[in-house]
């Protein structure tokens, strides 16, 4: 899924950082790379410190670990380490009326708890500024059932034992599950479909943006704002009143894979030597330089990255000292002490090539003795 797509998700952004810093680490402890030790660490330094201030410090870090909990496509997953609560924890139950389920206190891991906190201070924000009850439920009835609801779905219990088919994502999964406004799927349904419809990037608004720009031509520039506004919003309304509007389809691409689908999109060979944006040399290949100037080009103004004081670049160009990522580890990523960032399916993800997968174990060959107790 491309995170600048209109139907990508938090819980996308969340998988693209950990296979971001499985990339990194793969490349970082290979061990013919010739990179010093300095450099090595600064790089996890610098990348801790970004994760830290997306996904563990900022105030909306829960956002994308929620949506990553609540993610169904990664729910089985072993991406996150000590997924798997103690199967023979025997749970107290506590029954309140008929209308209720019984309120589990499980033995859930950690992230599963961080997620159903994140929800629960969701629904208390639904509950006590809002004001807006959901499916009629008293508070005291959503907390409890809530708090049921998310073990029941971590551990795929019916109504959340419905695998995902087809083209369908997150967001259509916990929509269909959000039709039955009974308690049995309610209120993790609801909550959960306004995660999932959060759109974590500004496409849409880019999108609008450009259509102002293509009516307000030289020839319309007379054009109130208003005017605008008001064909902006009728060509968004006609176009999702189209039959197929709906029926999007969501294939999960590969880096890798991008020239072969803009090749089948564009029904003949690419050229990857002809540049996208323009950019290109009179031999006719892009010119990198330009490219990398455009691109890359840095204010020498700019102090974002400095906490006081002259730099000293080494001869790699890495940033020695004065920085305000040096508190941050530079002997691991701190994201590998929740995800497992050597997991085959993170790391192909990123690569150039097919990662071959590691083998299973062959079944074994079964006796008459392991038939007996």
């Amino acid at each position: 899924m491309c995170l600048e797509s209109t139907n990508s998700t938090v819980s996308d952004v969340y998988v693209f950082w950990l296979a971001t810093l499985a990339e990194l680490h793969d490349i970082i402890t290979d061990r013919h790379n010739p990179m010093p030790n300095e450099v090595r660490e600064d790089i996890r330094r610098i990348a801790n410190f970004r994760w830290k201030g997306m996904i563990e410090q900022s105030p909306t870090a829960d956002v994308y670990h929620a949506g990553f909990i609540l993610d169904p496509r990664y729910r089985k997953s072993d991406i996150l380490r000590h997924a798997n609560a103690n199967p023979l924890a025997i749970a107290p139950i506590r029954v309140n009326s008929s209308r209720q389920a019984p309120v589990a206190t499980t033995n859930l891991p950690d992230p599963v708890r961080r997620a159903g906190q994140f929800l629960l201070d969701r629904l208390r924000i639904e509950y006590n500024d809002r004001k807006t009850p959901i499916c009629g439920l008293r508070e005291d009835e959503a907390v409890d059932l809530l708090k049921d609801q998310i073990g029941k779905y971590y551990q795929s219990e019916p109504p959340f034992d419905r695998p995902v088919t087809g083209d369908e994502g997150p967001r259509e999964w916990w929509e269909r599950l959000n039709q039955d406004r009974s308690y049995i799927s309610q209120p993790i349904a609801q909550l959960a479909t306004y995660l999932m419809g959060l759109t974590p990037n500004s496409m849409s608004d880019e999108r609008t943006a450009s259509y102002f720009t293509w009516q307000n031509s030289h020839l319309r520039g007379a054009q109130k704002v208003s005017t605008l506004v008001r064909m902006a919003q009728i060509k968004q309304f006609k176009k999702n009143q189209e039959p197929d509007a709906r029926k999007i389809k969501r294939p999960t691409v590969k880096f890798r894979d991008l020239s072969s689908t803009l090749r089948l999109r564009q029904g003949g060979d690419l050229d990857l030597n002809v540049p996208v944006d323009g950019f290109q040399s009179e031999a006719g290949s892009v010119n990198r330089a330009e490219a990398d100037d455009s691109e890359d080009e840095v204010d020498s103004n700019d102090d974002s990255d400095r906490a006081g004081g002259e730099e000293n670049f080494d001869a790699w160009g890495a940033r020695r000292t004065g920085q305000k990522y040096d508190h941050e580890p530079g002997d691991r990523f701190i994201a590998g002490d929740l995800a497992n960032l050597q997991l085959h399916a993170l790391r192909d993800l990123l690569s150039d090539s097919p990662l071959v997968a590691p083998k299973q174990t062959p079944p074994r060959r079964l006796q008459e003795s392991d038939y007996t107790m």
